[in-house]
């Protein structure tokens, strides 16, 4: 990760000098720069996003060179959150049995000003590559967004897919808000667009927003039986593997050499649960591997000629995990059977983090 983020401090620090923002902070004396990270980054969490750093007009600002130690609880007990002070109880409430003490906040645009419209639509064409990096570094369970100008950026540019409305009539105003799907390098993320901290709006229409978004078959806050793991499938690989060396020992093979083979197959285990494909294998040493269900986007049969008269088959996976795009688990008996629970429990498993009933 550390390769990665200093690559973006790089990148974030040539894409600062192209925009108009830094110009507009020359022509008028201003030392604005740019910040990536208010905590530090962690991965499978939730990204709370904001529109872009704020500044005032009469104060100088050094460029962020290295991302902060702090975490989102640390921040929130020093009160220095600001106004996302106010989102860290409901996010407790809201989601139970998450990590939200470790929460990754940020913003879309790196770029510091002291309103939103000084961040012209050439700085947010900037921005959008180095945030797009920066989601594909820590992979976040959901992005929850906290301003107006970040949702409409969203919408209007077709940045999200799958998005629900829904308008909220308050102290005479309408509160709306959205809820998506932002694919990223394969990613599926769910993304929340929730009103400011600070707007002007009721509590109930607030509530009212929060549960649009989060609200689980009318059921707010979430169970914990949901966020259980239940294992769907435990075998090794078919012997077939062998068949040409147990076929061999006949003549030419010796007899512990094809035990030691029988060995390692036997001690080749696959698990498949709800949420992970995990394989291991070694007889002294073992070597584990494994695939988050929810990365999962195609599986596939093979199906040799003699693995089918013994009725066994290759699955393959396809996935968007960097360390593992395809794994080929080889030889095992019902391979239709095991595609299916792969194929539906993989499906299962993006629909549940994409609304949050899976923590």
């Amino acid at each position: 990760m550390k390769v990665d983020t200093q690559q973006i401090f790089t990148e974030t620090a040539i894409a600062f000098d192209k925009s108009d923002i830094k110009r507009f902070g020359e022509d008028n004396n201003l030392k604005w720069f740019y910040a990536i990270s208010a905590t530090r980054l962690t991965v499978d969490n939730n990204a709370i996003v904001g529109f872009n750093w704020g500044a005032s007009s009469n104060e100088n600002y050094q460029p962020q060179t290295i991302i902060p130690t702090e975490t989102f609880r640390q921040l929130y007990d020093k009160k220095w959150l600001g106004s996302l002070q106010r989102i860290y109880e409901p996010l407790k409430e809201y989601f139970p049995y998450e990590d939200i003490d470790n929460c990754v906040q940020t913003n879309f645009c790196f770029f510091r000003s002291k309103e939103e419209n000084q961040i012209t639509s050439a700085d947010l064409a900037l921005s959008t590559p180095l945030f797009q990096k920066l989601i594909d570094i820590i992979k976040p369970k959901r992005i929850i967004g906290f301003s107006n100008k970040l949702r409409d950026y969203f919408l209007n540019n077709n940045l999200c897919s799958s998005v629900e409305t829904m308008n909220i009539p308050s102290n005479g105003k309408t509160l709306f808000v959205a809820k998506g799907i932002y694919q990223i390098n394969g990613l599926d993320i769910p993304i929340f667009f929730l009103p400011h901290p600070n707007a002007q709006f009721t509590t109930a229409a607030r509530q009212t927003a929060w549960e649009f978004c989060f609200k689980i078959n009318g059921n707010i806050k979430l169970d914990k039986t949901m966020d259980e793991e239940n294992e769907i499938y435990k075998g090794s690989p078919s012997q077939v593997l062998n068949l040409g060396i147990f076929l061999a020992c006949i003549f030419i093979i010796p007899i512990p050499f094809a035990f030691w083979r029988w060995l390692q197959v036997k001690c080749t285990i696959l698990k498949v649960t709800n949420r992970r494909i995990i394989m291991s294998a070694g007889v002294f040493s073992k070597r584990t591997e494994e695939i988050e269900l929810y990365r999962v986007r195609d599986v596939a049969v093979e199906e040799p000629f003699i693995y089918r008269i013994f009725g066994v088959g290759n699955i393959v996976v396809i996935s968007t995990d960097k360390s593992s795009r395809s794994a080929r688990l080889m030889a095992f008996e019902k391979p239709h059977w095991l595609k299916d629970q792969i194929r539906v429990n993989a499906e299962s498993y993006r629909q549940n983090r994409r609304w949050g009933t899976i923590n």
